[in-house]
């Protein structure tokens, strides 16, 4: 069975355009906030950032496993803005469990009485058995995770701290030359095709 001109362009361009389209439409999907949600790495460097804050209590963000990074305060002397912290290499994989350790006087420099410390994850790692953290997916790797600081939930808005964690995955670079090859090699084959019938 012989393909036209038209056929041949089809099937090799039709791949190509249904993957873009793909990417088009993931990439612009709303995002929606997961109460008590995980975070797993990609693979490569992770760092973390606070972007902002609205509570009174002392907050002091970390990383708390696989391994504990401190990532800020979000009364911390300076800020906003808060720095951007290298959480280290964490394999494909692994989970990245952050903490919130509130304290307490208001508005005064620890060491004051620790009030409670709540973690990102399901409810039953929590003292108060409630989730105390939404994450919000903004791409592969990448996310915002918000905190409530309040035994029992308190007024679940979870903006107490609100930080975005990257987790860089490590391949991305070679998949979009992947891509860029897939592309420039398709046009070589429609090229060559041409002039053979030509």
């Amino acid at each position: 069975m012989r393909f036209t001109n038209k056929w041949r362009r089809m099937v090799v361009a039709g791949p190509l355009v249904l993957g873009l389209l793909a990417l088009i439409l993931v990439g612009t999907a709303p995002a929606q906030a997961q109460l008590g949600g995980q975070f797993f790495s990609l693979g490569g460097q992770a760092t973390a950032q606070i972007i902002s804050q609205g509570a009174r209590y002392n907050n002091f963000l970390y990383l708390a496993s696989p391994t504990t990074v401190f990532i800020g305060g979000n009364h911390d002397p300076g800020t906003p803005p808060w720095p951007v912290v290298n959480l280290g290499v964490i394999p494909a994989g692994q989970e990245l469990i952050f903490r919130l350790d509130v304290y307490e006087p208001l508005w005064g420099p620890p060491p004051g009485t620790l009030l409670g410390s709540y973690y990102t994850g399901p409810a039953s790692r929590n003292p108060d058995g409630i989730e105390h953290a939404s994450i919000t997916w903004l791409g592969p790797g990448t996310a915002k995770i918000g905190f409530e600081d309040k035994w029992g939930g308190g007024d679940k808005d979870y903006d107490d701290v609100v930080f975005i964690v990257n987790s860089a995955h490590a391949p991305e670079p070679s998949s979009l030359m992947l891509l860029g090859l897939g592309t420039v090699g398709s046009a070589g084959i429609l090229l060559r095709r041409r002039r053979r019938t030509a």
